[in-house]
């Protein structure tokens, strides 16, 4: 049997000029994948910083009973008034405390056998008030006491930093240096290098503390430990690996 060598070249050629091709730009399209997503290291880290908080944040309640509604909108807005004169006398600005709300429901009583009995109405008026000078914070809330009597309850009470930024700034660095470090150990263990930054996500907390309120054994009133407040960062870096 006699192969032709021509005409078996024609139709070899072509096809293993295709295969020489296709795999030709297979590793070019595969290469362009790599640089547009090159190899990356991920890590998180929290980052802290601990400063003594400025200010504190109160919350208080004005609640009064009264057998109509009118005399119990009435009575409420007189303590409320209090409350304010207070705050006024004690250079409180009005931007530092708000009526956060008003509610006006009927009271009843429940004897042993299940009868109801109307009480009242039960008018109530909720305050948040920041007092930024924590020095006289214990005087203020004393004389919010003494003015507005058993109609007034507090809350809650927390402190907190009246200017955060130079507190997170220092959590963010600390923040940063620990990915860091965690990503420059991975990768030299690779026997990579760290290259630029990919990505950067940040999240915070900077929550107010929560506070008691310490009478003087003195007499002298209301005081304050004010303590230390930790903030934190916590951010997820990706670096590029080299």
């Amino acid at each position: 049997m006699q192969i032709d060598i021509k005409r078996l070249l024609k139709v070899a050629l072509p096809i293993t000029l295709s295969l020489v091709l296709a795999f030709v730009l297979g590793n070019q399209s595969g290469g362009n994948s790599n640089l547009a997503n090159p190899q990356s290291l991920t890590f998180s880290a929290t980052g802290y910083s601990q400063v003594v908080p400025d200010a504190i944040k109160l919350s208080v309640t004005a609640t009064v009973i009264k057998k109509s509604s009118a005399l119990a909108l009435s009575d409420l807005a007189k303590t409320a008034d209090q409350v304010r004169e207070v705050l006024t006398a004690n250079q409180v600005s009005t931007d530092d405390f708000s009526s956060t709300n008003l509610s006006l429901i009927p009271e009843y009583s429940y004897g042993l056998n299940g009868v109801r009995s109307f009480i009242g109405y039960r008018a109530s008026q909720n305050f948040e008030i920041t007092l930024k000078d924590s020095d006289n914070a214990g005087v203020v809330i004393d004389k919010l006491v003494a003015a507005g009597r058993d109609n007034l309850q507090i809350g809650s009470i927390s402190s907190y930093l009246l200017d955060p930024s130079a507190a997170i700034e220092a959590a963010r660095a600390d923040a940063m240096k620990q990915a860091k470090a965690k990503a420059q150990s991975y990768a030299q263990l690779a026997d990579l290098k760290l290259g630029r930054i990919l990505t950067i996500n940040e999240s915070s907390d900077q929550s107010p503390q929560p506070m008691m309120l310490a009478k003087s054994d003195s007499g002298a009133g209301t005081s304050f430990d004010m303590g230390t407040q930790k903030l934190s960062v916590t951010t997820v870096i990706s670096w590029e690996l080299k």
